[in-house]
């Protein structure tokens, strides 16, 4: 499940798996890291990706307005309809589509 092929060279590996080196371009103002994520087999760069696994992540969402309303408010709003509950359980669902879904991409 979690074992993707890599787009270079078609081997299976996994995100704990890819290596890392520097950087040898310039960084953008967005950018944080120096290093870039390497297949362990062809040395060539990889990212995460898939147009559907990115979509997974928008379940996270209510949970974070959730808890950015209560911190503004000062109230407990998840008590109510078991918001708290339904938002948590789109959370660990969009997690887990997403660890489901993603893949590697090859980076230009």
């Amino acid at each position: 499940m979690l074992k993707k092929q890599c787009p270079w060279c078609d081997k299976k590996i996994t995100v704990n798996g890819l290596g890392t080196r520097p950087i040898d371009k310039d960084l953008k103002w967005y950018q944080f890291s120096q290093n870039e994520k390497v297949c362990p087999y062809c040395a060539k760069p990889v990212t995460l990706g898939g147009k559907i696994a990115k979509l997974f992540l928008l379940l996270i969402v209510p949970l974070f307005i959730l808890i950015f309303i209560e911190l503004l408010t000062n109230s407990n709003v998840g008590s109510y309809d078991y918001l708290e509950e339904v938002s948590w359980s789109l959370s660990i669902v969009g997690i887990i589509g997403f660890l489901v879904f993603f893949r590697f991409e090859k980076v230009q």
